[in-house]
């Protein structure tokens, strides 16, 4: 099965780590992964296990996602849920 591929290129004043961190939060909901997303620096991947403290990348995936969404509103909060029980039923 062919999916798309979408390469984007950042410019930011976070550090590499920080991007890779909280973009683990979006790619996971519980344990079902909802999409695939990597970073790489000069041609080298970043991997979960470069962010240290964390002994599985669930456990990273639950606290980046829990960080992101303390910054939203209740009503975008909300709508993300329902959508991430669209991808991923039950995935809690």
């Amino acid at each position: 099965m062919r999916v798309p591929v979408y390469k984007l290129k950042l410019l930011t004043w976070e550090k590499p780590e920080r991007v890779k961190f909280l973009l683990k939060g979006l790619e996971y909901r519980g344990y079902k992964r909802l999409c695939d997303i990597d970073v790489f620096v000069g041609g080298k991947k970043i991997d979960w296990v470069d962010l240290g403290k964390y002994k599985s990348k669930f456990e990273l995936a639950k606290a980046a996602r829990e960080e992101l969404e303390r910054h939203l509103s209740g009503d975008v909060l909300k709508r993300l849920r329902e959508i991430g029980e669209r991808l991923a039923p039950e995935a809690d």
